[in-house]
């Protein structure tokens, strides 16, 4: 529980593709996005250590229960889009016709996301 909620922040900047993009606050220099959702998810990790005990559910559970949805949502998103494209560049290097594979092979894996 811990361990995923700490790299929750980390996997969100991956999937919305920001680990290139900087973050300035004011005057100071520009920060790696992923540095910045490196801390948060460990402020978030040392703070569920701190108040999570082994024998009852941690605290904030509808929270945390919440955020592994979205992750799940994430994580399945992330991967039919990957499968779209592995199908598509598939079906270039075989000369199927791109209507073809849109009737057949895309339309099953598009519809993996939702």
């Amino acid at each position: 529980c811990v361990w995923a909620m700490s790299m929750l922040p980390l996997f969100i900047c991956f999937y919305q593709q920001l680990l290139t993009s900087t973050v300035q606050f004011g005057d100071s220099p520009a920060v790696p996005a992923w540095c910045l959702a490196l801390a948060i998810g460990l402020c978030i990790g040392v703070v569920l250590s701190l108040t999570t005990e082994r024998e009852q559910p941690p605290r904030f559970h509808l929270l945390i229960g919440f955020c592994g949805f979205a992750a799940a949502a994430m994580w399945m998103d992330l991967i039919a889009n990957e499968l779209v494209s592995v199908l598509t560049a598939l079906g270039v290097i075989l000369n199927v016709r791109q209507d073809i594979m849109g009737l057949t092979v895309l339309a099953w894996a598009n519809s993996l996301g939702d």
